[in-house]
């Protein structure tokens, strides 16, 4: 099986290890593990987004008006379902640091976005050039696409990518683009 990093959320990750925790406890078994992975897993979210406030305030760019564009809010790559993303918990925390914060996803519907976490999606011809992009959920058209989708989403002198799940190919990167990968 191949297994890569990423921002797992979903309708029964979190609820499934959660309950396999506590019948692993009324087993008698404390699941170190299970809890261990449930707390980087949780944490996940907040570190993309405080490495990208890291990573952007050492290129002197201040949080306040700077924008970065998220590709992706939904669980899990091609599929329609929001319930429990994690890349919610990006989007929030870049607000707090004060970026401006645009969001567009291929698969998920806009008003289930609105209604479920406040978030405003924009398609992607509409999205404004930003400083950073984060490629948070690699739909098959985003992956498709690659550097021909991304590139025209940023500044024209460039600016960071944040590829969570690795899925742009170096190769055909743009000199002007700083690629980070989890």
């Amino acid at each position: 099986m191949k297994f890569t990093p990423g921002l797992a959320g979903g309708p029964r990750l979190g609820i499934d290890s959660h309950y396999l925790a506590h019948k692993a406890r009324a087993a008698g078994y404390e699941p170190e593990i299970i809890l261990a992975g449930r707390k980087v897993n949780d944490g996940m979210g907040h570190y993309i987004a405080r490495t990208v406030a890291k990573r952007l305030i050492q290129r002197n760019l201040p949080s306040r008006g700077t924008r970065v564009t998220v590709l992706g809010i939904t669980y899990k790559e091609d599929v329609q379902d929001l319930r429990n993303s994690k890349i919610i918990d990006v989007i929030e925390e870049l607000h707090d640091y004060g970026f401006e914060v645009q969001t567009s996803d291929c698969c998920a519907d806009p008003q289930d976005a609105d209604r479920k976490y406040g978030v405003m999606l924009t398609p992607e011809h509409e999205l404004l050039p930003a400083s950073a992009v984060i490629l948070a959920m690699p739909h098959k058209q985003y992956k498709e696409a690659g550097w021909k989708l991304i590139q025209p989403l940023l500044d024209k002198q460039g600016g960071m990518v944040f590829d969570v799940k690795g899925v742009l190919e170096q190769q055909g990167k743009p000199e002007n683009v700083e690629l980070w990968r989890l």
